[in-house]
């Protein structure tokens, strides 16, 4: 009996972890995603490297006016944003798709800055 338990915990972690990696985040409209805890960071880590000196500018703090004010963002139409078509095109390798969708769905809640 122990060692059925432990086959079955086994086989629950294997999946569980496996499921993970492969998890996305769908783009739904209906998710709120906050500028400063869900994005930034995916340009920080991702994107500051090179977006320090040339356009749009993704430094912590000039990155939101960076993006609205460059054009970067279109929140009548997200998916045609400059910023999610450069995700997809590329820049494809730079980030991953879980966080081309957090980017999609905070384009579609309106790009808020908070």
């Amino acid at each position: 009996m122990k060692k059925l338990i432990v086959i079955f915990t086994l086989i629950f972690l294997a999946f569980g972890f496996n499921a993970c990696d492969n998890y996305v985040i769908p783009p739904s409209g209906d998710v709120y995603v906050s500028f400063s805890t869900s994005v930034q960071p995916i340009f920080n880590s991702d994107c500051v490297s090179c977006h320090t000196s040339r356009d749009p500018i993704l430094s912590e703090g000039v990155s939101h006016n960076s993006l609205i004010n460059g054009g970067y963002v279109n929140t009548s139409s997200p998916e045609s944003s400059s910023l999610y078509q450069k995700l997809l095109g590329s820049h494809d390798s730079r980030t991953s798709t879980n966080n081309k969708a957090i980017i999609l769905d905070w384009i579609e809640a309106g790009a808020p800055n908070d």
